[in-house]
């Protein structure tokens, strides 16, 4: 559960996707995946939840990290790439933290974590397969 600056309640589920609450009005609105809709969030488990800097609202799921336009109202998806050493390592998202830097964090199950930079779009990815700076001691990360 997480509570974003305006106030909105937003609340992950296990597999019926993500459930928005506007305590103002007490209307609550589902998203789900839809296999048909490319701008649909992309799995409906849900595991964690932040808000970015610029009012993006970012979520993890069983399968991909997802990033909402409040505006209009599309979820765009950011999947594992093992040809892309500036890709993410994991599509099993366990958590996501929006630091005060602008980067997206990410904790994995069985990737690491990753560093996500919004302005070029690229991961810096950390995880036991690293030498030097990037490597931490497990690729399971449950929580930054």
């Amino acid at each position: 559960i997480f509570v974003d600056n305006s106030g909105i309640v937003w609340i992950g589920t296990n597999a019926d996707g993500l459930n928005v609450l506007n305590p103002a009005t007490g209307k609550i609105k589902v998203y789900t995946y839809n296999v048909n809709n490319p701008y649909s969030i992309s799995n409906s488990g849900v595991t964690s939840i932040c808000e970015d800097r610029s009012g993006n609202m970012w979520f993890g799921t069983w399968w991909g990290l997802n990033r909402l336009d409040k505006h209009s109202g599309r979820f765009y998806r950011y999947f594992a790439d093992q040809n892309n050493p500036n890709g993410l390592r994991s599509d099993y998202i366990w958590t996501v933290y929006a630091d005060r830097e602008g980067a997206i964090w990410i904790g994995t199950s069985g990737g690491g974590a990753s560093e996500y930079n919004p302005n070029t779009n690229t991961f810096t990815n950390f995880n036991s397969d690293s030498s030097g700076k990037n490597y931490i001691s497990n690729n399971n990360v449950f929580s930054i």
